[in-house]
């Protein structure tokens, strides 16, 4: 494959792969002609990056991810790699579930507010705004 077919196949731009390419991302084989020869295992890790963009996980993160990957398997990198997951993992899914709970709260909010009914019940809203200490006096 090459770059436009990647680019195509993964809907990101042709700089956005050289970029991860300029960081040490990705590790793209090169041919006798010099072009990028996109294989499996850049295939695997240009997705795996694309995912944990998705969270929100900072470069330098997937980085270290990449590179625990790549290392040969032992027992202190089995470890390493472990804790950084786990570590890693937790914030993520608090971040996720602070989102959801304002997400769940706009809804709430949304439903009060629907039908012309913001008058009515703007006690309410702003009630629920407050229970998470949210300032809107």
């Amino acid at each position: 494959m090459n770059i436009d077919e990647v680019a195509k196949r993964f809907d990101i731009s042709k700089s956005q792969i050289r970029y991860y390419e300029k960081l040490g991302l990705l590790n793209i084989p090169r041919d006798d002609n010099n072009y990028r020869n996109f294989n499996d295992d850049v295939l695997f890790t240009l997705q795996l990056i694309i995912d944990l963009k998705a969270l929100d996980i900072e470069l330098q993160s997937i980085k270290y991810i990449i590179h625990l990957f790549n290392k040969p398997i032992s027992k202190s990198c089995n470890e390493q790699s472990n804790d950084f997951l786990q570590k890693l993992i937790l914030e993520k899914e608090a971040q996720l579930n602070n989102q959801i709970y304002v997400l769940q709260k706009l809804k709430k909010l949304h439903n009060l507010a629907k039908d012309e009914q913001y008058e009515t019940n703007k006690n309410v809203i702003f009630q629920a705004l407050k229970e998470r200490g949210d300032n809107y006096d």
